[in-house]
């Protein structure tokens, strides 16, 4: 199965979605649409340090804190259940995106390595 196929067929509220695969002929080039997400983990967290350096700190909720780390862990156990390893040991902040809505999706394309790049 290849990398494409794989990202299409996995579906949980905490892993990205692939929307679309274009191909350029001409150049040889895959470019890939994902969902949209306005924000990633990376962000959040360098808000609350800045917030932090202003003089004017500001707590990160509590229930945020849970609420990111169980839908991180959610979508991760969704991946190993389906045999799918993601190929660093730390999820990396950058790769966390995160929605208006609160939903945090691990972004395959960082995490992902059971199946050979194209």
């Amino acid at each position: 199965m290849c990398f494409f196929q794989l990202l299409r067929e996995l579906e949980h509220p905490n892993v990205i979605a692939l929307q679309k695969v274009f191909l350029s002929h001409n150049d040889r080039k895959v470019w890939l649409l994902f969902d949209y997400a306005e924000h990633n983990l990376w962000h959040i967290i360098k808000f609350y340090r800045a917030s932090k350096a202003n003089k004017k700190p500001m707590q990160l909720p509590r229930g945020m804190v849970k609420s990111l780390l169980y839908q991180i862990l959610d979508g991760i156990h969704y991946l190993h259940a389906n045999w799918v390893l993601h190929r660093d040991l730390e999820v990396k902040p950058t790769s966390c995106l995160i929605r208006l809505a609160a939903l945090a999706k691990c972004d395959l394309d960082e995490l992902c390595d059971s199946v050979p790049r194209v």
